[in-house]
């Protein structure tokens, strides 16, 4: 935000579309949180990355791939660009980044990796009994 104004910074230009048919509420996208959905492949359209959430699945589904935000203050500065600076099943929908500052939205399985200005970080089950993955950092890695 600057000036109160939503401003993109995008560098790699992605979007992720909720189709309102399959059941996505725009009133409430806190809703989304931790639900599973079918999804079409994602593409490149028009310039862009782009992947479609077709409709909500009704539960007990086991997500094939996660809808991942990155941001340079919690994981370090992506290293995009480089060679292995993510798993090979990585998918990187978009990337913006402004003053040394970066977000990323990825689609991410367990086990898949980034690496990071602080290290590798492995996309993993919460250890903690949560119902989410999260990016872990591996030291050493």
């Amino acid at each position: 935000m600057v000036n109160r104004k939503v401003r993109q910074r995008p560098q790699i230009c992605g979007y992720a579309r909720f189709d309102p048919i399959g059941g996505f509420d725009p009133n409430h996208p806190s809703r989304m949180i931790g639900r599973v959905f079918e999804c079409a492949e994602p593409c490149v359209w028009m310039g862009c990355n782009k992947l479609l959430f077709r409709r909500i699945l009704n539960g007990g589904e086991c997500p094939e791939c996660f809808l991942v935000a990155a941001k340079s203050d919690l994981v370090g500065q992506l290293l995009v660009g480089t060679e292995d600076w993510r798993s090979p099943n990585t998918w990187l929908l978009s990337l913006s980044e402004t003053d040394s500052q970066q977000e990323a939205m990825l689609l991410m399985s367990i086990g898949d990796w980034l690496r990071t200005s602080l290290g590798n970080f492995v996309f993993e089950p919460s250890a903690i009994g949560g119902p989410l993955p999260r990016l872990v950092l591996r030291a050493g890695e």
